[in-house]
């Protein structure tokens, strides 16, 4: 049955973003965090995606840019660590890995589902 297959699916994705099994812990004051306080945790990233400091460290800001971005002063601009700029070059790839293989498990749906 195409439902209980799309649902099955649907959920192992569901159980995956929510408690990846497989995957190796690259930052453990993060993963710690996740696990004692998922909301602190959430309130983190988006500071931090945001622009804001977090551990010492000012973050680029990633999220919201409808404007051209504020002149930062001097004093106030870090540098983000290679590893992390490389880091977060391979998250994107996954995401866009992810939204592809995601759009075409929809088309397949939607078809399957206009022959039942």
């Amino acid at each position: 049955a195409p439902n209980v297959q799309l649902s099955s699916l649907l959920g192992s994705i569901i159980q995956l973003v929510k408690a990846p099994t497989d995957s190796p812990v690259l930052n453990e004051e993060a993963a710690t965090l996740l696990q004692a306080d998922p909301d602190e945790f959430r309130r983190t990233v988006r500071l931090t995606l945001n622009g804001g400091e977090h551990g010492g460290v000012q973050y680029d800001r990633l999220l919201g840019y409808k404007a051209a971005p504020a002149k930062v002063p001097e004093e106030r601009k870090s540098v983000m660590p290679e590893q992390m700029r490389l880091d977060l070059m391979k998250l994107e790839v996954m995401k866009e890995d992810f939204k592809a293989t995601a759009s075409a498990y929809l088309q397949t749906n939607q078809t399957e589902l206009r022959h039942i």
